[in-house]
């Protein structure tokens, strides 16, 4: 006879603000990132063309 194993369930409530939230930062946490690489790119183009 196998030995029973109980699992709770531990649910995580996320409110609905959060959740919105947090679908708005994933696209600006990519631009950011995106003209941040952009700048640095062309800062060293401009300082290798010197």
């Amino acid at each position: 006879m196998a030995p029973h194993c109980l699992v709770e369930d531990q649910g995580v409530s996320v409110e609905g603000g959060e959740e919105e939230s947090d679908g708005l930062w994933t696209p600006v946490a990519f631009i950011a990132l995106f003209l941040l690489s952009l700048l640095y790119s062309a800062g060293v183009t401009l300082l290798k063309a010197r």
